[in-house]
């Protein structure tokens, strides 16, 4: 939809780094352009239901402040 932007929302891997910059370069490389995150916000967890789908509801209900990203 118009005026709409795409958030990423990133869990890292216990021992792995990356940062929001690096993550937005290498989707730039691979990604069309309106498929590229111009936002990424990290979580220690994505929320998952019991079949082990991320819940996207879930996200959508975090407060506007904690998905502020780059």
């Amino acid at each position: 939809y118009w005026g709409e932007v795409v958030l990423a929302y990133v869990a890292l891997r216990t021992g792995h780094q990356a940062t929001a910059e690096e993550l937005v370069s290498f989707a730039r490389q691979h990604l069309a352009e309106y498929k590229y995150p111009e936002r990424v916000l990290f979580l220690p967890v994505l929320p998952k239901g019991i079949t082990g789908k991320v819940q996207r509801s879930a996200l959508k209900e975090l407060p506007r402040g904690s998905r502020a990203g780059i």
